[in-house]
């Protein structure tokens, strides 16, 4: 049965945000940030660049491929993380973010979840032959702590859900370190889990994951059931290239590729450590 409109609106949007939803089926009206401790876990797949302007050269039939893997590369990772728990938050590029809310303060019930679906994600993706020649390799950070989840937008019917803190600091740190086949934890999430897995210490204080040795029992992530009323509010989150697709019945035909400039902005002085960010 296909889905609605409210439910492919879904897809799009980390269920953080449409939990958010129920209880304010609105966006803000002036940006807020609002107080979260998680695991997250970053996963980046090496190969990625060189697949892409490979296949951006072979124009139509080149995007249809780039569409396969990415529905079986992507897809494969969504499923995993699902299973494990975890909430999708993002895609940037080539890599995946995912979290785990630390319920009741249980951080490192959510640092061994990001862990065990990181073993598990490698070795369903590490190395897949993607083209005859081609194949991918994860690198994998999982980082952990106190952070904030700041929304923003409100401007021509866009929204956007930002996580800020430490913890994304430390998985930049790490991911210089970090090799293709490698998993690196940060200081804090591998001194939440070191004394239920093996591996290596690393000199800044955080570890390179081996295996789980007291493993947890699987927790499927729960979907979250929006009333009607929350269509609107959702589709701010939801980037309006995509919303125009849906709103034309072109769901299908979602992958093409497009010459672009990207533009990256840092903002400096900002410290999400404190009260009045």
């Amino acid at each position: 049965m296909a889905l609605d409109r409210l439910q492919t609106l879904q897809s799009y949007v980390p269920g953080l945000i449409q939990q958010r939803l129920l209880r304010v089926p609105q966006l803000p009206r002036e940006p807020v940030a609002e107080p979260l401790s998680a695991a997250l876990m970053f996963a980046d797949i090496s190969g990625f660049t060189a697949l892409t302007e490979r296949l951006a050269a072979e124009g139509e039939r080149g995007a249809e491929e780039m569409q396969r893997i990415l529905n079986q590369v992507f897809g494969r990772q969504i499923d995993l993380i699902h299973q494990h728990g975890g909430d999708v938050w993002g895609f940037a590029g080539d890599a995946t973010l995912a979290l785990w809310s630390a319920d009741g303060g249980a951080l490192g019930e959510a640092v061994q979840r990001a862990s065990q679906c990181s073993l598990a994600v490698r070795e369903a993706l590490a190395g897949t032959a993607v083209l005859d020649d081609t194949r991918l390799h994860l690198r994998t950070v999982v980082g952990a702590g106190a952070m904030q989840v700041a929304i923003v937008g409100g401007c021509e019917g866009r929204g956007h859900a930002l996580l800020v803190g430490p913890p994304l600091d430390a998985i930049g740190a790490a991911l210089q370190s970090t090799g293709p086949g490698d998993i690196s934890l940060s200081p804090e999430a591998w001194n939440a889990v070191r004394s239920r897995c093996e591996g290596e210490s690393l000199p800044d204080g955080g570890g390179r994951l081996g295996r789980i040795t007291r493993p947890l029992p699987p927790r499927v992530s729960a979907a979250v059931t929006l009333p009607r009323e929350c269509e609107a509010a959702l589709s701010v989150y939801v980037p309006r290239s995509v919303r125009s697709r849906l709103d034309a019945g072109q769901l299908d035909w979602l992958a093409e590729f497009r010459r672009l400039t990207a533009m990256f902005v840092n903002l400096e002085g900002l410290d999400s450590r404190r009260p009045d960010f």
